[in-house]
């Protein structure tokens, strides 16, 4: 491929004697390529090292300076007669740099706050100076003029008592201020009472020179120091009191028993109707439930009687009083035992007085409480 006889210059700029191709330039002098050769030197990445290093200037002759726009032209020459040099190492070679960029639009976030106490008493506040001018009055302003009176203010309050009621209401915005309102009402359709109050204001709208758009940055503005993360670790608050004493564990706290079927008896003995067996338990307080129904077919009546490990009588109860048999009465009630480690029994047992002894429905049930 031929190009004819233009020439390439590769001026040393380098301050010293680079060598190019094998050929040692001293520093201000030119290496001239033949355009003949420029498929040879074009697959140089030696030579892209030297331009792109500052060593080494391309230039259109040995007359001009090898600026910006002599290289520029003569890569653009290049370009669209020996389209290889694309591809070995144009990319180093830098423009100059472009405009500056059209001013981007306002942010949005929290404009300005205040902590204000109820008798107009700023606590804190950024981009807010406040005037109590009537119970439950208060003027607020800006200390820089807002873009439009477009902004979302919002209140808060704090340390209310019993006051379970309480209103604000915003009124007269301008790019100035606004005016905040407090109040207390009934909970009913009375107007509120106009009443002074301890409340914080936050102001939401474009972000200004003293706009604030994250609570991090709030927490910068109030003198505080560090990263996003230790803002984070500051919102942990002081370690809470010692909760109430929980149940105790083992047996998932609660354990539970039934015999619905209807059982009789003509022994003047306790016989057993049902047992509750428990789960081998922690020592402590629980609860012991129980409920039956007994009946008797003579004058004489039932006894029925509720027992502990055998031992220990939780409830007893006699029936002497005649019934038809198709009444059943309710025998129930609970107590609150101690008791040690281990396993445990609770039994539900009936005899009769006289005639034949019924009982139905017993259930016994044991939770644990302390």
């Amino acid at each position: 491929m031929s190009y004819g006889n233009f020439m390439i210059y590769i001026k040393n700029i380098s301050g010293g004697a680079l060598t190019i191709r094998g050929n040692s330039i001293n520093n201000g002098a030119y290496y001239l390529i033949p355009l003949v050769e420029v498929d040879d030197w074009a697959s140089d990445a030696n030579v892209f090292t030297l331009i792109s290093d500052g060593d080494a200037q391309i230039a259109k002759d040995d007359s001009g300076t090898g600026d910006i726009s002599e290289l520029t032209e003569q890569w653009e020459y290049l370009t669209r007669i020996v389209p290889e040099v694309v591809d070995v190492g144009l990319g180093t070679l830098v423009g100059a740099q472009g405009p500056q960029g059209d001013t981007g639009a306002n942010g949005f976030g929290i404009y300005a706050f205040s902590n204000t106490s109820s008798n107009g008493t700023v606590l804190k506040a950024r981009g807010l100076t406040v005037s109590k001018t009537a119970t439950g009055t208060y003027q607020y302003s800006f200390t820089t003029a807002t873009p439009d009176a477009n902004y979302i203010p919002t209140a808060s309050f704090f340390n209310l008592g019993t006051n379970t009621d309480t209103n604000y209401f915003i009124d007269n915005k301008t790019v100035n201020g606004f005016t905040l309102t407090t109040g207390i009402g009934d909970n009913g359709s009375s107007v509120d009472t106009l009443t002074d109050l301890n409340h914080g204001v936050t102001v939401l709208g474009d972000a200004s020179p003293q706009g604030i758009t994250s609570a991090y940055e709030a927490w910068l503005s109030l003198g505080n120091t560090g990263t996003e993360q230790d803002f984070i670790d500051t919102l942990v608050g002081p370690q809470g009191p010692q909760g109430i004493q929980g149940v105790p564990g083992g047996f998932a706290n609660y354990t539970y028993a039934e015999s619905e079927s209807e059982s009789s008896t003509t022994s003047s003995s306790y016989q057993q109707k049902l047992k509750l067996t428990t789960p081998s338990l922690s020592s402590g307080n629980y609860l012991i439930q129980f409920y039956c129904e007994i009946t008797s077919t003579d004058n004489d009546g039932i006894a029925a009687i509720v027992e502990l490990d055998d031992t220990t009588t939780i409830a007893e109860m006699k029936d002497d009083r005649h019934h038809s048999e198709d009444y059943f009465k309710p025998f129930s009630g609970f107590k609150q035992v101690t008791l040690t480690s281990g396993v445990h029994e609770i039994d539900i047992d009936y005899r009769k007085l006289g005639g034949t002894a019924k009982i139905r429905r017993a259930r016994i049930s044991i939770t644990g409480v302390s």
